[in-house]
């Protein structure tokens, strides 16, 4: 390291002896979850991306735990790669598969949006139906008239803590620490109360 610069890692895992700043992709999952348990779904299905993603792990890992904490047997996840198109094989999977989900929580926007797609090539309702959630916010350059809930995250405000704790202001040795940014839960038109 540079004299004077602390070292700083962008990640949800701590980290004993360095600061790891990141996002809260667990606590996106308990926005979100909490918002479609609120509703009255219980039926959550969850379309995951990559194993190796650590957002991943994490957002799944909240999905499940906020349905186990409120006694609701998770069902197994799909899979997808952060693609639109996977989104929409994984909903087009429980559609013909799954009768009893209400809800489908993507793990990020672009796979949410191909969910929706599936839903309504197969004739279900977007959010009569179905409702379906996202996470990240990105589909406004891209979708007109966009209507996911989903969860924003403030990538500003992560980039200047990771400077600030990166270039400290003062020179006295600081304890690492574990700094998770929570993003805000965005309440459009994607959501409903499930179907009677």
């Amino acid at each position: 390291p540079l004299p004077g610069m602390g070292t700083v890692i962008v990640t949800m895992f701590a980290h004993p002896r360095v600061t790891t700043i990141d996002s809260d992709h667990y606590g996106c999952s308990l926005l979100l979850m909490q918002h479609l348990l609120d509703l009255g779904h219980t039926q959550i299905r969850f379309i995951g991306g990559p194993d190796f993603s650590v957002d991943e792990q994490f957002r799944r890992a909240g999905w499940r735990d906020e349905l186990l904490r409120r006694h609701i047997e998770p069902v197994e996840p799909l899979k997808g790669d952060w693609s639109a198109n996977s989104g929409y094989e994984a909903a087009r999977y429980l559609v013909e598969h799954d009768t009893s989900m209400t809800a489908i929580y993507a793990a990020n926007d672009q796979m949410a949006n191909g969910a929706i797609a599936a839903l309504r090539d197969a004739g279900v309702r977007v959010p009569e139906d179905v409702s379906v959630v996202g996470v990240d916010d990105s589909l406004d350059d891209f979708v007109a008239h966009n209507e996911l809930t989903t969860v924003r995250f403030d990538l500003r405000e992560r980039g200047r803590k990771v400077f600030e704790y990166a270039v400290p202001q003062v020179k006295a040795p600081s304890l690492p620490i574990a700094m998770r940014i929570p993003g805000e839960l965005i309440v459009r038109h994607s959501t409903a109360v499930p179907r009677g």
